[in-house]
């Protein structure tokens, strides 16, 4: 069941950090998660697909601020690497008048490789390589209302 209760929780990982699984657990009754993934399945049938990105980040966006005006929770499942992309939501939630925190999968990427390797779904190695390298850790100073840090955890990914 759904609570009621304006909030935005921003996740922050790489892929196979276990952001998913940990919200499916703390979050999956209460929140609407919102997975920018998910959008992309329903709508290009694909994981990745450059020339759709700028709709798929819109839609996005514009569900997320809908559920808050409605007071809803809600977890954004996406890997938020950088502070330009959590800049965003933070000033959504601003605007939404919603409580905002970042909880930070801080994961190593050499679990999240194993991890990825496992998944039926899998992403480049290279590529989460290439992410880990552009990650800046989520600090209050950005702007959120609290930083929570889940560090490894055996059943993530």
């Amino acid at each position: 069941m759904i609570c009621s209760g304006r909030e935005l929780i921003v996740l922050c990982g790489l892929p196979g950090s276990g952001k998913s699984t940990h919200t499916r657990k703390a979050w999956g009754d209460t929140h609407v998660v919102i997975c920018a993934d998910e959008f992309r399945k329903i709508h290009t049938g694909r994981d990745f697909y450059p020339p759709a990105e700028w709709l798929i980040s819109t839609m996005v966006r514009v569900t997320v601020e809908v559920l808050l005006r409605r007071s809803m929770p809600v977890v954004i499942d996406m890997t938020s690497l950088t502070v330009k992309s959590r800049l965003n939501w933070i000033d959504l939630a601003k605007r939404c008048d919603a409580p905002v925190r970042c909880v930070w999968m801080d994961v190593a990427t050499s679990t999240c490789l194993a991890r990825n390797s496992r998944r039926e779904r899998k992403v480049p190695a290279d590529v989460i390589d290439a992410m880990a390298k552009r990650f800046l850790p989520p600090l209050i100073e950005e702007g959120f209302d609290a930083v929570e840090r889940v560090t490894e955890w055996s059943d993530g990914g």
